[in-house]
């Protein structure tokens, strides 16, 4: 048991994306995600949501591969860290929420880490509560903004999001984006996003 990726294993090809996806409360082995990944080939890992599992997320990054962390909601898995890359690769990570790392990304650029606060997970109810951290502080590659895309596109703006989130709603509303799976259509109450009155 966790040899492999209990709710995830990819391996190979000459591109790995993976995104919108949600994995809760697996109980398989050590490592819930695991991408081991032969050499050059980049990864983009982005808008997921993985909490509450036996298992962290593994990736394995050899060689002159290239990986963006971004977006992501990695938090509550047992075992020594959420979210574990080894490997000679170049990984960025970009507008998370994480829990424990057990690796230091080559760029780190807003990250959290910060409990969730979604609505009801016991109840699969990953939407963000209006206290939530999480929402509108996902990262646009610059397809999506007003920024200018130089060619060639650099790896870390070099992706596209998917227009629905995991649960069928539009994936970028105001020009803002959430970490995680799911998407809402409200605004964070910055007043009490502290929790405190």
């Amino acid at each position: 048991s966790g040899s492999f990726g209990s709710a995830m294993y990819l391996r190979g090809g000459d591109l790995i994306e993976v995104r919108n996806n949600l994995v809760y409360k697996n109980l398989g082995g050590a490592k819930a995600i695991d991408i081991d990944n032969p050499l050059a080939v980049d990864i983009y890992f982005t808008n997921n949501t993985v909490y509450d599992n036996e298992g962290r997320v593994w990736i394995e990054l050899e060689g002159s591969s290239n990986m963006l962390v971004a977006n992501n909601v990695i938090r509550e898995n047992e075992g020594f860290s959420d979210l574990s890359v080894l490997g000679s690769g170049n990984w960025y990570s970009y507008n998370n929420n994480i829990g424990n790392t057990h690796s230091i990304p080559n760029t780190s650029i807003n990250n959290i880490n910060l409990p969730a606060r979604f609505a009801d997970p016991n109840n699969l109810d990953f939407s963000p509560s209006v206290t939530s951290p999480i929402i509108d502080q996902g990262f646009l590659p610059c397809a999506y903004t007003s920024l200018l895309c130089i060619f060639p596109v650099p790896f870390t703006h070099d992706w596209e999001l998917v227009t629905k989130d995991l649960f069928g709603n539009d994936r970028i509303l105001n020009n803002k984006v959430e970490m995680g799976a799911v998407e809402v259509s409200y605004e964070s109450d910055v007043i009490f996003m502290d929790l405190f009155e």
